[in-house]
Parts: C-alpha cells; sequence; structure tokens
C-alpha cells in the first residue's frame, strides 16, 4: 500500500491533491511478555482515530481503555479492558476502576495535540466536556 502511495505522489507532484492513509487499526491486541512489560510500568500508548464516529484509546499496563462515538457523543464514558485476562475485549470492568476515568482525561488533555485536519478535531469536544480537569506534567 505504502509503495502504491510513493507512486500516486510522485505521479501526481506537480498538481494539488489530498492523499489520507489510515495505518492505525484502534482494537489490536498489543501483547507484550511480562519480562519486557515490566520496564514500562506507568508508561501509556495514546491514540486518536477519526473513522467510525470517533475514537480515543490508551494502552497502559495490561489494560486498555477506550472511548468511542466521540464525534455524535463528546461526553461517552471510557470503556476499560484487561487484557491480561480478556484478551477479546469482552468485559467492561470501568465501574470496576473509576479512578483511571479520570486519570484517562488527564492523558488525553495532556497529549493531544490539534491535528490542523478538520475531521480530526473531535477531541477538543471531548476535552471540553471535562473542564474541570488540570494537567499536570508528566
Amino acid at each position: 500500500m505504502t509503495e502504491k502511495a510513493l507512486a500516486f505522489i510522485e505521479k501526481n507532484k506537480r498538481r494539488l491533491f489530498f492523499l489520507y492513509m489510515p495505518y492505525t487499526i484502534p482494537h489490536v491486541s498489543l501483547q507484550v511478555p511480562d519480562q519486557y512489560a515490566k520496564q514500562y510500568i506507568g508508561q501509556f500508548i495514546y491514540w486518536e482515530y477519526p473513522e467510525k464516529g470517533g475514537r480515543l484509546a490508551i494502552r497502559m499496563g495490561n489494560g486498555k481503555s477506550v472511548k468511542t462515538d466521540l464525534k455524535k457523543k463528546p461526553d461517552n464514558a471510557w470503556q476499560i479492558f484487561d487484557l491480561k485476562n480478556d484478551r477479546g475485549e469482552t468485559t467492561d470492568v470501568a465501574s470496576q476502576h473509576p479512578e483511571l476515568a479520570e486519570q484517562f482525561d488527564l492523558i488525553v488533555k495532556r497529549e493531544h495535540q490539534d491535528p490542523g485536519i478538520a475531521i480530526w478535531r473531535f477531541v477538543e469536544k471531548q476535552i471540553l466536556m471535562n473542564p474541570g480537569h488540570v494537567t499536570t506534567a508528566a
């Protein structure tokens, strides 16, 4: 796919065009053996995905947190999955970990940057739904 995109760019470099290549798969399981994962305790992977209604996801420790359909419902709650015990992401454990939702909102506020692309601007609405949260330095 990348090779085709590069060929397209080369062929059209003298005219205006728009090329969109989404490489991200928002629900791919990112499994790391415990022996390697220990060095990353407390760190996270954060990503934004504008398709399918706008999604946010955070992968931290054994967990993965997702907010979906944010373009229509910017105040949607976090879904939290324990990937160590539920790799298929079938059971939302957010009600068992309410403290994590605020932590994830802070991560979004700290990590999000204006993308400069209109379809990616769904995150700003989500941030505005949580005005009481204050960002702190990592």
